[in-house]
């Protein structure tokens, strides 16, 4: 993260602040469970001052960090072994695994962060193992359905005072993102393990090493770390997961483009060692994910992908190139394959042996965020969340190391290309990225039809769909449509036609065998069809004309609130029969659920 210089007054002046929030702090401790019978905004005020000692006690600035932990200390030394006992109890107490409000949420909040404070004392060294089982304990046995909120939920100077704007207001909170307790939680696990790790009589890593606890914690952990509305929690939860030989951050398309790993197949980069071991690679996993690996751009002008004229003949297709890279004698078999396997996944696993070597490799290659989980840094506040993000593959240029092609349906579009003098309209994709996302393209890319050793592949669907759908394959996100009061200004006809994009969509998925396509397609167009009712007839006509019988019944669903008015108005004349006595039905089961 940016270090930021801050001048001498602006740092007495923090100072001062956190003297003034530093009282309140501990008379937050001091009331403990009081605290949430007190009124409500008493108990949001009371999580805003913690927060503030929170984030002054872990200031970048280490004058400010410094003096704030040693101001906490003078101030909790006549009480605070009995704050801190208190604190443990709260979040030991059975009532903690149950919601009983907003208030209570948040004293919870507000205990997780006090117990993060005292973590980072010195003073409190003794209670480390105790605070880490306590969190440990805390966290596996949670209802995350119970206490998932964001801290905009509760923190009132966070929502916007404009009455029709919330939608289009921004606040800087995401890297708590959608669960703060679970962040808290994590936060000061992490802490304490960090802790623990350097003091020969904590046994906090011996508890996390039984068996029982190790396998279901590991679990978790790489759940959350998959989660992206988890945000800073992801960081948290990796630091942890460094303790257990895990470094990186999983991700469902890291898992996708994990396979393609030591396979052969499309590779067109060989690495070769000192040695003489080689490893088959993928350029476009290298070009996105490690480029310091990849030679200057000038040498790859020879071999690579002839796009001067692109025809349909497999005999002119020149993407089987292959680009020797000599690496040096430094570069050892076991790190690079290490590494390597981070740059396909996202996460590899590592044993201590391993760790400095990978680390000073890491390093060179440029891999910031490998290198300091491989170093245990815990990470600072804000510090950005490496996403695995493919979609950079698909800029304009020569060398991108694309292999095939994409051609929607014929439109009317008008359409030039940079890179090749097609007309109609299309992306420059890579095979390897279509083999790992789709089980129907990965059989007829190695069926050894014409379709297979072709340069180009039709996809029935219109330029937008397929920009969606490719936009898929690279990020594991279906592009949505704008939301909010942009949705909201929207004309019926635009509605209408992003709507039928997903309807679209929906088809290929199901006829490609991609049900997560198909399972977002379904929430977008239901979703979209609350806000626009009025549509849900031409909706419903063109997904029975594509045979999306789950889309059709959820706009029928729609429909039926005014299935009589429409009936006799006529609107309905254009659905056949059958249409017509599935939204009949609807409005039936409506009548009945109402009566």
């Amino acid at each position: 993260m940016l270090k930021i210089m801050i001048p001498n007054f602006l740092k007495m002046k923090l100072i001062l602040t956190f003297l003034q929030r530093l009282h309140a702090f501990e008379d937050i401790m001091g009331r403990g469970n009081q605290l949430c019978h007190d009124d409500v905004i008493s108990t949001f005020r009371s999580e805003s001052a913690a927060r503030v000692v929170l984030m002054m006690i872990f200031s970048s600035c280490k004058y400010i960090s410094s003096k704030a932990r040693s101001m906490l200390c003078e101030v909790l030394n006549p009480n605070g072994e009995r704050y801190l006992k208190q604190l443990l109890y709260t979040l030991k107490s059975p009532s903690s695994g149950v919601n009983l409000g907003m208030p209570n949420l948040v004293h919870i909040v507000i205990s997780l962060i006090g117990l993060t404070c005292y973590l980072a004392l010195p003073h409190y060294e003794g209670f480390i193992v105790e605070s880490s089982k306590t969190l440990l304990s805390y966290m596996m046995g949670r209802s995350s359905e119970s206490f998932c909120i964001p801290r905009s939920n509760y923190a009132l100077h966070l929502k916007s005072n404009l009455p029709g704007r919330a939608c289009c207001f921004f606040h800087p909170e995401e890297w708590e993102g959608k669960d703060v307790i679970l962040f808290h939680n994590l936060w000061a696990l992490s802490l304490s393990i960090h802790h623990s790790g350097s003091k020969s009589n904590c046994s906090v890593m011996a508890v996390l090493q039984t068996e029982n606890v190790r396998t279901e914690l590991v679990n978790k952990l790489l759940e959350i770390c998959k989660d992206t509305s988890n945000c800073g929690a992801r960081w948290f939860a990796s630091y942890i997961l460094t303790y257990f030989s895990y470094f990186g951050f999983p991700s469902e398309l890291g898992v996708k483009i994990g396979k393609a790993f030591n396979q052969e197949d499309y590779a067109d980069i060989e690495l070769i060692l000192a040695d003489g071991t080689s490893f088959s690679i993928h350029g476009v996993l290298l070009m996105v994910r490690c480029p310091s690996l990849l030679p200057p751009e000038q040498h790859f002008d020879k071999g690579t992908f002839d796009d001067s004229s692109v025809t349909n003949d497999s005999d002119n297709w020149h993407g089987k190139f292959r680009k020797e890279i000599r690496l040096s004698s430094h570069v050892n078999r076991l790190e690079l394959e290490k590494l390597l396997e981070y740059v396909y996944s996202g996460s590899v696993q590592a044993e201590e042996n391993t760790v400095k070597r990978l680390k000073i490799l890491a390093r060179h290659c440029g891999l910031h965020h490998l290198s300091e989980l491989l170093s245990r840094r815990i990470p600072e506040w804000a510090t950005d969340i490496p996403s695995f993000d493919l979609k950079s593959a698909l800029g304009q240029g020569r060398n991108t190391f694309w292999d095939i092609i994409l051609e929607s349906k014929a439109t009317e579009l008008s359409w030039t290309c940079s890179i090749c003098s097609m007309s109609v309209p299309h992306m420059h994709v890579h095979r390897i990225i279509l083999w790992v996302s789709c089980e129907y393209l990965q059989a007829l890319l190695q069926s050894g039809m014409r379709e297979s050793q072709s340069q180009i592949l039709k996809v029935p669907v219109s330029w937008e769909a397929l920009v969606k759908l490719v936009g898929w394959f690279y990020s594991s996100e279906l592009p949505e449509p704008q939301g909010g009061c942009l949705w909201s200004n929207m004309g019926a006809k635009e509605k209408l036609h992003q709507l039928e994009l997903y309807v679209e969509l929906s088809w290929l998925a199901d006829f490609w065998l991609l049900e997560d396509i198909q399972e977002a397609c379904f929430r977008i167009v239901d979703n979209g069809l609350c806000s626009a009712m009025h549509l849900s007839v031409k909706i419903l006509q063109m997904a029975a004309n594509l045979s999306q019988w789950k889309l059709a019944e959820a706009a029928a669903n729609h429909v039926a609130p005014s299935y009589r008015q429409l009936h006799e108005s006529g609107e309905l004349d254009e659905l056949d029969e059958t249409l017509i006595e599935m939204v009949r039905a609807a409005s039936v089961r409506l009548s009945q659920s109402r009566g």
